[in-house]
């Protein structure tokens, strides 16, 4: 691949900053002007009117509850206010993979994800519950340290920290 002439960059640079400084110049006449009004319903194009509403319950134990909230888009998009059907449908399916996720990161890799949606509520009301069953536990650690860790005095001695520090907390 061979390098690019310093003029062609040079050019390049002048066009970018050139296309910059028409698009700053261009925006206070686009915002000056009155926006046209969406069409009416029929057509079936999006109005504010639209938007559905809907809140999230969340059925589970406390600290699995807390990652749900900051893992599942369906609950931190509840307050956007121009969901629209199709959103919160691809959202609602998402929310399923997205909870088993946040489960794991507590250590419930089994968890059972069921979610419920009552349309007719105003605003529209999903209940996500997460039965997560039994959590996984770590019996055991083995580390096993190969290469120049393993070849120095200081290595060796860090390595059996390591081991000190496995052995009392019970892991190995």
């Amino acid at each position: 691949m061979s390098p690019v002439p310093l003029a062609t960059n040079r050019l390049r640079v002048s066009r970018c900053w050139l296309f910059a400084l028409t698009l700053a110049a261009l925006a206070p006449l686009c915002s000056a002007q009155d926006p046209t009004p969406a069409p009416a319903g029929p057509e079936g194009r999006f109005q504010a009117d639209d938007a559905i509403r809907y809140r999230v319950d969340i059925v589970a134990p406390g600290d699995v509850a807390s990652s749900l909230r900051s893992a599942v888009d369906l609950i931190r998009w509840q307050d956007y206010e121009d969901m629209t059907e199709d959103l919160f449908d691809r959202l609602t399916r998402d929310a399923v993979p997205q909870a088993k996720e946040a489960a794991a990161t507590q250590g419930f890799f089994s968890a059972e994800i069921d979610i419920r949606v009552d349309r007719t509520a105003k605003p529209a009301r999903v209940e996500l519950v997460v039965k997560t069953g039994k959590p996984t536990v770590v019996q055991s650690v083995a580390i096993d340290v190969t290469g120049p860790a393993n070849d120095s005095p200081e290595g060796r001695q860090q390595n059996r920290r390591i081991e000190i520090v496995l052995h009392r907390q019970g892991t190995n």
